[in-house]
């Protein structure tokens, strides 16, 4: 009786074996479905291998002991795994066929020779930081160590890192990473394997042939709930403020000042942070040392320096500055105006350099002779007006020159390790001592991560500051994943409606005046810090909701302070597509120009008693359709290849997708026909079963007293049922 019992439940899983996605490898070993958590759908796919004859054969995505086929071990191996979430680093994104050239759109991308090099993305899922020297990169399944990272090479929790496979082989901790290898057009290998040269963390075993221009990779959905840069209302709290509730979502802030985030002040450098616009700053005529705010549109910059640097904003994190030099004045041929950037705002360093000039170190400008032409450093010319332009990626600075403002040509990039932030500002040169030269700049735009300047308002005032942000929020029950990402110095706490669901270095409940526990380095904060609120899912309301977060310097008269929140929320099921607009560097984004019809089949699921045959189509031309009869999970690399109807004459779980290169492919579609008089009759030791459990024989046989007993078997069918 109990053999009868355990067979008909797992065959009524059988019939719930809902679709699941494929995928490019797992994640715990316990993660069938490939969503990075193990949990009751990989009991699904699990119960869809259960006792499948065609899982002895090596390969059974659901034997995860590689042993007997689908069996009890298993499941104790997924039982272990219960719970777990992504465990690893994996390979989210690749392009084999990059045919990237200047100027670049967007999901473009050069290496540092400005080559259309191919490109690996490594992304960390987890919440801990992972060094990855020592692991490897291969594009051969027999040779698993064929690259091998540095030592000194980590991805933070949340990061993204692009690798280029180039076949240049060049592996400096502090460089850009190129393997020894190319990816190959036509389809192939592709896998991340740990340091001990044998564990494969993420695979694409294989990945299909590929199309130039359009990446492929795991598909992620993603939504940043709050972005840098939106609106927040602010207040620097007083003494009546104390016990006001006003995390709360209904807490009614329309008296509140309000500015873009992130908000703060940076010492020395909230000189330089004035609003662009502002003209109340007249000209001035500079003298050799000094440090001053970049002035409004059309203003006149003046200095009599040899080399002289006008700072716009800190910048901490990616960003860039572009400015119109309208003209420039001076009797010496080499009289400069540009973009340029600088480590410290100390009056006394001489470490501001000119970016991508050969020979000069790392600064970008545009030389400027009487005769009102801009030499360029490759030796062209251009007449004044003319643009400039520097970015900021990382530790990646990029120098662009424009004739025009609309075709911007690289200067090429150059990897600089600050020990601090960044300051990028527009400079004036007359390289001639006590010689005017006179610039002026129009529609300079771009700046750092302080886009509201609390300098007047919070110093010296209070080390406390009180933000909130509405954001709308849809379609919640796509997401499984809420990560908070913030900047900041020195400390916060952060509520979602109301109720907190972050902090960092505060202890207590916060005053209105409170202080963090101890100053954070500065250098810290240049960077996000992630914190996984995935559990807090439910405190998202479908509709209007709202971030608060109250922001603590370590002094009221601390002059360095910033806080900088995004909230993003995400689909932790991957599949693998391709994707006509790549993202390296950033999040997946399903959705395509073009999505593949999905599958349907001819014959619903459920109970049978007669062969059927089973037509499987989609309403995509050209689409191509992979089938599996194992319980595995077909993808564009996996199962075969849907030719003709699919006969179907015992307890089946037949699953499908269709894919189209450069299409987005369907999700994987899963019917069960189970058959009751093979499960009536099931004899004891069936062809392809395990013949024990555990060292215990197996009996699979239905017991026959019950089902030849004149009392049961004109009931049997019914009770299947």
């Amino acid at each position: 009786m109990v053999t009868f019992i355990r067979v008909v439940f797992l065959s009524l899983c059988l019939v719930v074996c809902g679709g699941v996605s494929a995928h490019g490898g797992q994640y715990a070993a316990g993660d069938l479905n490939g969503d990075r958590d193990v949990d009751f759908e990989d009991v699904l796919v699990l119960a869809g291998s259960w006792l499948n004859p065609n899982c002895l054969d090596p390969g059974c995505e659901a034997d995860l002991d590689g042993a007997d086929g689908v069996n009890m071990a298993d499941f104790a191996i997924l039982a272990a795994d219960w719970g777990l979430r992504a465990n690893t680093v994996v390979i989210t994104e690749f392009m084999a066929s990059n045919g990237s050239k200047p100027p670049l759109d967007p999901g473009e991308v050069l290496d540092e020779n400005g080559d259309s090099s191919d490109w690996i993305e490594l992304h960390n899922p987890t919440p801990e930081t992972v060094a990855l020297g020592g692991w490897h990169l291969t594009d051969n399944a027999n040779d698993l160590t064929k690259w091998e990272f540095p030592t000194g090479v980590e991805l933070e929790s949340g990061e993204f890192k692009l690798v280029f496979a180039s076949g240049k082989d060049r592996r400096a901790a502090d460089g850009v990473l190129h393997t020894n290898f190319a990816l190959d057009i036509e389809g192939g290998y592709l896998a991340l394997v740990k340091g001990d040269g044998v564990t494969v963390a993420h695979e694409y075993a294989p990945y299909p042939g590929q199309l130039t221009d359009v990446s492929y990779g795991l598909a992620q959905r993603s939504e940043a709930l709050v972005p840098s840069g939106v609106t927040a209302s602010y207040r620097v709290p007083t003494e009546g403020d104390a016990g006001v509730n006003w995390p709360a979502a209904g807490f009614d802030d329309t008296l509140w000042d309000t500015a873009k985030t992130g908000l703060g002040f940076a010492g020395s450098s909230s000189e330089a942070g004035a609003d662009i616009g502002d003209t109340t700053i007249p000209g001035f005529h500079a003298t050799s040392g000094e440090i001053y705010t970049v002035l409004g549109d059309g203003e006149d910059i003046w200095s009599s320096a040899d080399s002289f640097y006008y700072v716009y904003r800190p910048l901490a994190g990616d960003g860039e500055l572009s400015a119109r030099v309208i003209n420039i004045t001076n009797t010496h041929e080499w009289a400069k105006a540009g973009v340029m950037i600088r480590e410290t705002l100390d009056p006394g360093s001489k470490n501001a350099a000119e970016v991508l000039t050969p020979g000069r170190g790392t600064g970008f400008q545009r030389r400027v002779s009487t005769n009102g032409l801009s030499t360029i450093n490759s030796g062209g010319t251009a007449s004044t007006p003319y643009w400039v332009r520097l970015t900021r990626v990382g530790d990646t600075f990029t120098g662009y020159y424009s004739s025009d403002g609309v075709v911007w040509i690289p200067q090429g990039s150059e990897d600089i390790q600050m020990a601090q932030q960044a300051y990028i500002g527009l400079c004036v040169t007359s390289h001639s001592s006590g010689v005017l030269c006179l610039a002026v700049f129009d529609s300079v735009s771009g700046g750092g991560e302080i886009t509201g300047d609390l300098t007047e308002k919070m110093l010296n005032v209070n080390a406390s500051l009180w933000t909130r942000i509405g954001f709308p929020a849809e379609s919640l029950d796509l997401f499984d994943s809420l990560v908070l990402r913030v900047r900041y110095d020195d400390a916060f706490v952060a509520y979602l409606n109301g109720i907190e669901v972050a902090r960092d270095n505060v202890t207590g409940a916060p005053a209105w005046n409170s202080a963090a526990d101890g100053n954070r380095p500065n250098d810290l904060s240049e960077g996000f810090s992630n914190f996984d609120i995935s559990g807090r899912l439910d405190l998202l309301n479908e509709g209007d909701n709202v971030l608060a977060i109250h922001a603590l310097n370590d002094d009221k008269s601390d002059e360095h302070f910033l806080i900088l929140p995004e909230l993003a929320a995400s689909s932790s099921g991957m599949a693998p597509q391709y994707f006509p607009q790549a993202t390296p560097g950033n999040s997946n984004y399903p959705g395509s120009v073009n999505v593949v019809g999905d599958t349907k089949f001819s014959h619903d699921r459920g109970f049978y008693d007669a062969p059927i045959s089973v037509t499987i189509s989609t309403e995509t031309p050209g689409a191509t359709i992979h089938y599996t009869t194992d319980g595995s999970a077909p993808s564009e690399a996996h199962g075969q290849k849907y030719l003709n109807p699919v006969s179907i004459s015992k307890t089946t779980c037949l699953r499908a997708m269709a894919f189209r290169p450069g299409w987005l492919s369907t999700n994987v579609d899963t019917h069960t026909y189970i058959f009751l008089g093979q499960v009536v009759r099931q004899p004891a030791a069936p062809q392809g079963f395990p013949a024990s459990w555990g060292g215990t024989a197996a009996d699979y046989e239905m017991d026959p007293d019950v089902v030849d007993n004149p009392s049961y078997s004109g009931l049997m069918r019914q009770s299947l049922l």
